[in-house]
């Protein structure tokens, strides 16, 4: 995924305007929100308390591994983090990885969360 590609999957959700004037409050503010907050304020999404602990361990650790069963939110939370790490940086600042065991994997589950 593209900067392009991030920034067309926020655009459908959010108007210009409405992401101008969160970015311009953001800036006033001096400092990049957090992941978790980035999705409760911006996104208005809630995440579940393992959620936040994984968003904590993104923001503060360069690697984050997530044991985990089927059906625990994973995949969307990471593509929570994937949008946010994007959106909460300028263009060009930003760069994010998706990986699984296979591309029909990452198109079917972690993209479609993402889009």
């Amino acid at each position: 995924m593209t900067e392009l590609d991030a920034a067309q999957i926020l655009f459908k959700k959010f108007s210009p305007a409405q992401m101008q004037a969160w970015a311009k409050q953001e800036l006033s503010r001096g400092e990049v929100p957090s992941l978790d907050e980035y999705v409760s304020v911006y996104l208005r999404e809630s995440i579940w308390s393992l959620q936040k602990a994984i968003c904590d361990s993104v923001d503060k650790n360069r690697r984050t591994a997530v044991p985990s069963c089927h059906g625990a939110g994973k995949s969307f939370i990471a593509s929570r983090v994937a949008s946010s790490w994007l959106g909460r940086y300028p263009p060009g600042e930003a760069f994010v990885v998706t990986s699984a065991p296979s591309f029909p994997q990452v198109k079917a589950i972690l993209w479609r969360e993402i889009n």
